[in-house]
This record gives structure tokens, C-alpha cells and sequence, in this order.
């Protein structure tokens, strides 16, 4: 069970700022959303997505412990997407029922066989659960997959403070290594191989990437370090949490 470090709170301040500022130099601003049916409804409406995670989706999944972050560019659509939700239990066991995914609505038919071996490890307690992220087409390249991961991971640290952070991935983005890469995770298991997976509708091997509170920490030190000359100019609005964020343009100086 985690147990409260006060300097992860500053961490993830300094790090969501940093963060902030990099989003702000591409032009976009960031809102901290909890509308789930306004989510679901931008991600079916969306060019270039791949599916609309029921995870994430009001109608399987009850989702009061929950926001999101919708990015825009001034027009009248969001140009980017990705949320969290906090879950607690087995982690590995709500992936293996379906429960995840399906929440009220699980049935049999969502069950996956997890891989069997030492290799699987022991994600209990309170866990922030990430996905759902989007981008519009003309966003991507730009460095947003890098830091929209990180920066929802640094504010889902500060609201829950959860024993874990864990992700999803299938087997084409894990073969590339992008939880570790891009999206700052600190390890990724693989837990089904090549069966059938009910959210895609077809077969397909998930992996999990995941991090402790101390794992995240360490990965956070080292990405800040690595972007001292970011962080020094950044704009010096406090974030005070998820709220401050809201409806707010960040930009460079």
C-alpha cells in the first residue's frame, strides 16, 4: 500500500508544468474533463481512432474516480484525448474477468486466459488506469505522445496518490517499445498472447505497462533533468491540481 511521500506531490507539480509548456509552444491549451459521454462521443466522431475503449465508456463502466484531458487548438473540435480512471482490486484479475473493459456489463463472453509463469507481477490495491488517447492526425509528431502519458500520469499521481499506475497496449505499439519510449513507463509485461480480444474484436496479445509510485518518481527525476532548458522558462502558474488546468492556455514564455 503506498504510503504518502510529499515530495512526489512536488514532483508531479514540476513535472506537469514542464509538461504544460511543451504543450503550450505547439499552440494548444489543455481542459481537465469528467464528462465520459462527451468523451465517448468525440472519440466515435474522431478521425483516425482505432476503437472507443469501453473502459472509458459510461455505458459498461461506472466512472465517478475518473477524468480526462482534452486538448484544442481554438476550433471547434478537440484535437486530442486521453484519460485515467482508478480501479481497485487485482489488476491482473479485472483484465483476465474483463471487468476492466465491461464493468457492470461483464459477461463470460469478455474472460481472456492470462499468461501463466513468475513473470506477471503483483499489481493490488488502488491502481490509475490510463488509456484513451487520441490524436488528430495533424498533431501527431509533434511530441504530444510523449507528453500527454506523463503529464495525466503526474496529476493522477497528485489527486490519488495510487499504489500503481498501469496502462495497455497491444502487440504492434509493444513491439516498438513505446510505454517505455515514449509514454515514460517504467516496465511492460506481457499477460495474453494471440488470443482473442473482445475490445478489438479479434485476436491480438495485450501487455501491461506499469510503474510504482517510487518507479514513477525515478522516471519523472530523469525527464526533467533531461529538459532542464524547458523547465527554466516555463510559465510559473501554479497548477494546484486537475481544476487549475481546466479551460487555461499554457504557453512558453
Amino acid at each position: 500500500m503506498y504510503h504518502y511521500n510529499p515530495i512526489h506531490d512536488s514532483l508531479a507539480e514540476e513535472i506537469s508544468i514542464l509538461l504544460a509548456s511543451k504543450v503550450g509552444q505547439i499552440g494548444l491549451r489543455i481542459r481537465v474533463k469528467d464528462d465520459f459521454e462527451e468523451w465517448a462521443y468525440v472519440l466515435r466522431n474522431a478521425p483516425a481512432t482505432t476503437a472507443v475503449s469501453p473502459a472509458f465508456d459510461p455505458d459498461f463502466c461506472d466512472l465517478e474516480d475518473a477524468f480526462w484531458l482534452e486538448l484544442r487548438d481554438g476550433g471547434e473540435w478537440p484535437v486530442g484525448t486521453i484519460t485515467c480512471k482508478l480501479v481497485a482490486g487485482d489488476f491482473l484479475q479485472l483484465v483476465a474477468s474483463g471487468e476492466l473493459w465491461y464493468g457492470r456489463r461483464t459477461g463470460s463472453e469478455h474472460a481472456m486466459r492470462l499468461l501463466d509463469g513468475p513473470g506477471l507481477p503483483t499489481l493490488r490495491g488502488q491502481i490509475a488506469y490510463f488509456g484513451g488517447l487520441w490524436l488528430h492526425p495533424d498533431y501527431r509528431g509533434h511530441g504530444m505522445a510523449t507528453y500527454m502519458p506523463r503529464l495525466i500520469r503526474a496529476m493522477a499521481r497528485r489527486r490519488w496518490r495510487a499504489d500503481w499506475h498501469c496502462g495497455g497496449v497491444l502487440k504492434q505499439l509493444a513491439d516498438r517499445n513505446l510505454p517505455i519510449k515514449n509514454y515514460g513507463y517504467a516496465n511492460i509485461v506481457q499477460v495474453t498472447d494471440g488470443q482473442y480480444f473482445p475490445v478489438m474484436a479479434r485476436e491480438d496479445s495485450w501487455y501491461v505497462p506499469w510503474e510504482s509510485p517510487e518507479e514513477w518518481a525515478e522516471t519523472s527525476r530523469r525527464y526533467i533533468a533531461d529538459n532542464e532548458h524547458i523547465a527554466a522558462t516555463a510559465p510559473l502558474q501554479p497548477l494546484g491540481g486537475a481544476q487549475a488546468l481546466q479551460s487555461t492556455k499554457l504557453r512558453a514564455s
